[in-house]
């Protein structure tokens, strides 16, 4: 079972010139595996978050970049 909640919001700023976003992800994973005789039930949660700056130089030229965090077996 597998459940994500995820939250995100985009500001403009500079006379719309800059745009920022922000975002967070919460996920939760819990499973089961099953291997012979031996049973293993391991559960994950996780906050990740990610970031976006957007900046138009003229109306139709923007230059634009984003970092992520992710969710993964270690």
């Amino acid at each position: 079972r597998n459940a994500g909640l995820y939250l995100q919001d985009q500001m403009a700023l500079l006379d719309d010139r800059l745009h920022v976003m922000l975002g967070v992800r919460y996920d939760h994973s819990d499973y089961t595996y099953q291997f012979d005789t031996a049973r293993f039930h391991p559960v994950d949660k996780k906050a990740t978050w990610r970031a976006g700056l957007l900046y138009k130089i003229q109306p139709s030229v923007s230059v634009y970049a984003s970092y992520v965090t992710g969710f993964g077996q270690s």
